[in-house]
């Protein structure tokens, strides 16, 4: 009895460490997956870019991929993207910064983590006067600092899938709207969209309440984040970000 007692314990920690590496394979997710070359000829289960799968039938010649966690080339590939009108929302003092269109750029260098993310938004107003980042030649021209982002879930039972940006430094963006001194810190989340699809393609979201403040402001698991703004050294004041942007870079599949 005493020999079927230490077994049946055996049995039950097996079971309780197999739970715990199920729940931390699941935990890892959302992640960037690459579609990777496979080192043994036709072992894989993908074709080259993993959009046909050969449902491993490793005699075909084409299954020579796999879908694996990893970045590719994006750590040194550029991404790049575009979108169109994007505003600035600062309830509390009744003010918005309208920009008529932005860009972006970056770099994913983590399954989880983006860099030296910058936007440039253009044709950008307040209250009739024209807004500009310093060391911009053009007027009308915000140019953010250096961003970091960290890819999490929203929403992990409806696997909604977001990215904070934050400050690699102390600031977001500074700039002068014509006398009126605007300094932008905190963090913002954005919602990604084409997940579970490879793809080189990335559409980040950045939505507003009926308030005019951020929709989202915690990640699954971490800390609140939320857009403030310094004006003319009073505040912060809470804000929101109302954008949306389609970047294209290394084709990855954001898996959640």
């Amino acid at each position: 009895m005493k020999r079927i007692r230490i077994i049946g314990l055996a049995l039950i920690a097996l079971s309780a460490l197999g739970f715990a590496a199920a729940s931390s394979a699941s935990a890892a997710l959302p992640e960037f997956y690459e579609c990777k070359k496979v080192t043994v000829k036709y072992s894989g289960v993908w074709n080259k870019g993993c959009t046909v799968e050969g449902k491993g039938n490793h005699s075909l010649k084409e299954n020579e991929y796999e879908k694996v966690a990893g970045i590719g080339k994006a750590a040194t590939k550029l991404f790049k993207g575009k979108g169109g009108t994007a505003t600035l929302h600062t309830p509390a003092v009744g003010g918005e910064v309208v920009c008529k269109a932005f860009s972006d750029s970056g770099y994913v260098n983590g399954v989880k983590t983006e860099r030296e993310v910058i936007s440039v938004f253009t044709g950008c107003v307040s209250l009739g006067k024209k807004c500009t980042s310093p060391g911009e030649t053009k007027i009308g021209a915000i140019k953010t600092f250096a961003l970091k982002g960290e890819i999490g879930y929203i929403k992990a039972s409806e696997h909604t899938v977001g990215v904070a940006l934050s400050p690699e430094g102390a600031e977001l963006a500074k700039f002068n709207c014509e006398g009126l001194e605007i300094s932008v810190t905190g963090a913002v989340i954005g919602q990604l969209s084409a997940v579970n699809t490879m793809s080189k393609e990335l559409t980040t979201s950045f939505t507003v309440t009926g308030g005019g403040l951020q929709t989202y402001t915690k990640l699954e698991g971490g800390s609140t984040d939320v857009l403030e703004s310094l004006i003319n050294g009073s505040g912060p004041f809470e804000s929101g970000q109302q954008a949306s942007a389609l970047n294209k870079g290394e084709l990855l599949e954001l898996r959640a």
